[in-house]
């Protein structure tokens, strides 16, 4: 059987030798570095990239929301729907997806130019992005939230009933 693995020490150790990088703590909470799916994992070759990668994941998965807010695609009503309940907040939308999609495409760079001390300042100066930019996300998923809460079902479908 092989050895475990334990992303946790390996991140530590890797910590260590760049000190700029955030708590594994931190970044757990924050990107769920420590799901489920590690314990069938043995091995991680390269738990920079990894955690990269996975920080990722969670900024693409925000900038999709942002971008289906943005240009909905009219065969979803529910992008439709809370394209309307951010109608306000385009142009805070538009910075923030910009944002995103910068960390988004500077990973990209990562993947064809393989280092460890970039990979690490990269995860570093991501971590104090996605904490700057936290809150305007919190702020416009409450939005969507409250508009959910508050539509009626005729609002929602703009009085056709298919």
């Amino acid at each position: 059987m092989p050895k475990e693995f334990n992303l946790k020490k390996e991140y530590e150790a890797l910590r260590k030798k760049y000190k700029q990088l955030p708590s594994f703590k931190e970044l757990d909470n924050e990107f769920e570095l420590s799901m489920n799916p590690l314990k069938e994992i043995y091995e991680v070759n390269y738990p920079l990239r990894w955690i990269r990668r996975r920080m990722v994941d969670k900024i693409g998965w925000v900038a999709n929301f942002l971008q289906n807010v943005l240009a909905p695609n009219p065969a979803f009503l529910v992008n439709i729907q809370e394209s309307k309940f951010l109608e306000s907040e385009r142009e805070k939308i538009m910075v923030l997806l910009k944002d995103l999609m910068y960390l988004a495409r500077r990973s990209m760079f990562f993947d064809l130019n393989l280092n460890d001390k970039t990979e690490a300042e990269f995860i570093a100066s991501v971590h104090r992005e996605w904490h700057g930019n936290k809150g305007k996300i919190i702020e416009l998923v409450n939005k969507v939230n409250k508009g959910w809460k508050e539509e009626t079902n005729e609002e929602i479908t703009g009085g056709y009933i298919g």
